[in-house]
């Protein structure tokens, strides 16, 4: 009743349509993107946890560290987006490789 999916047939098939992979990674990216964001704006670390990287008053460098890593994050994944959408409209493939 069922057939099983054998990797010849889904490569075979992904083959046939190379938009099917651009597609993928649009999403992966928009979605990579919006996460990144929400953990930056919204859904922040909570005062209790970035407390415990002050340390008698001088820089808080936990608390320095998880910004500077949630804002690579966000600039990472919206240039990805960006550069994918661009690339799949034909304006700019030479940036996506």
């Amino acid at each position: 009743m069922f057939e099983i999916l054998r990797y010849d047939k889904i490569s075979k098939a992904l083959a046939m349509d190379p938009m099917t992979g651009n597609v993928t990674y649009l999403m992966v990216a928009l979605f990579s993107t919006v996460i990144a964001s929400m953990n930056l704006l919204r859904y922040r670390t909570s005062d209790a946890t970035l407390a415990l990287g002050d340390i008698a008053g001088k820089t808080n460098w936990f608390k320095t560290s998880l910004y500077v890593s949630l804002i690579t994050e966000l600039t990472v994944w919206s240039v990805s987006f960006v550069t994918q959408l661009l690339s799949m409209f034909g304006i700019a493939n030479d940036i996506n490789y």
